[in-house]
């Protein structure tokens, strides 16, 4: 399990390294044992379940893993 703390409104921070995990995510896919992605927002008060969601799937994450 890789955890990351992320601030979604980051100023191109989040977008960097969101591509970066979905390529890490990726590469694992097919592994015997997958890798887990844990992201936890920095900003709960902006960051609703429909936001988060949104940025999700824009990035290709895979919840069922």
């Amino acid at each position: 399990t890789l955890v990351d703390f992320f601030p979604p409104r980051g100023r191109g921070y989040s977008p960097k390294l969101s591509a970066v995990l979905e390529k890490v995510q990726n590469s694992f896919q097919q592994s015997e044992s997958p890798l887990r992605i844990l992201s936890v927002t920095t900003d709960p008060a902006y960051d609703t379940v429909r936001i988060l969601q949104r940025y999700a799937v824009h990035y290709g994450a895979h919840p069922e893993v």
